[in-house]
């Protein structure tokens, strides 16, 4: 009942809070185990946050410990006189914590005037804007550094080739193209330093 009302309660305050600050919000789970002398005491409830910068990161996580802290209140006050909940409501602020799994992730964030281009020449086109919902790896986030141009690029589909679900293929076609993809963007940026080069010896 508890982790049922604050799940409510969460969604109710901080959804549209957190898409007005370009994040998202999902109830990913709420277990209170499959066997009734199991779910007496015991229970999680798990939701997850994305963000488009680890400002907004920040934000989330600082607006989520506001919230869970209010509604713990709000569950006391509002069940405390009611006897099928009355201890729940009593110790509420005892038997359930909020606890981060993960936090204070970076975030995939970055753009290059120069690199954009030059990757779109060689048939390395952006996700446009209005298809961010499509599906793409987080892995490339653990290489985002303050200076660096990191992109997401890889073989096949995430999701027409079932990406970390049971039946997960590729094409060899697929991989061929890939490698002759990477081997024809070495190429490429080998040139443009050796061009880079020769200017700075021309100065």
């Amino acid at each position: 009942m508890l982790l049922g009302f604050l799940a409510q309660y969460l969604v109710d305050e901080l959804s549209q809070r957190i898409e007005d600050d370009h994040g998202k919000m999902c109830l990913a789970g709420l277990y209170t185990g499959q066997m009734h002398n199991k779910v007496f005491g015991s229970g999680q409830c798990h939701i997850n946050f994305a963000y488009s910068s680890t400002e907004s990161g920040e934000r989330i996580r600082c607006w989520v410990e506001e919230v869970f802290s209010t509604a713990l209140h709000s569950f006391t006050a509002k069940y405390a006189s009611i006897g099928i909940a009355a201890l729940t409501a009593q110790e509420a602020k005892k038997i359930c914590k909020l606890t981060w799994v993960k936090q204070g992730l970076p975030v995939l964030q970055n753009r290059h005037a120069e690199l954009e281009p030059f990757l779109h020449q060689l048939g390395m086109v952006r996700n446009p804007d209005e298809l961010q919902e499509q599906a793409f790896t987080c892995d490339a986030m653990w290489a985002q550094r303050r200076d660096v141009y990191s992109i997401v690029y890889g073989p096949g589909s995430l999701a027409e080739h079932l990406a970390h679900a049971d039946g997960e293929y590729v094409h060899l076609s697929d991989l061929e193209q890939y490698a002759g993809s990477i081997c024809k963007l070495l190429q490429a940026y080998a040139s443009v330093l050796r061009n880079k080069r020769v200017k700075e010896l021309n100065r």
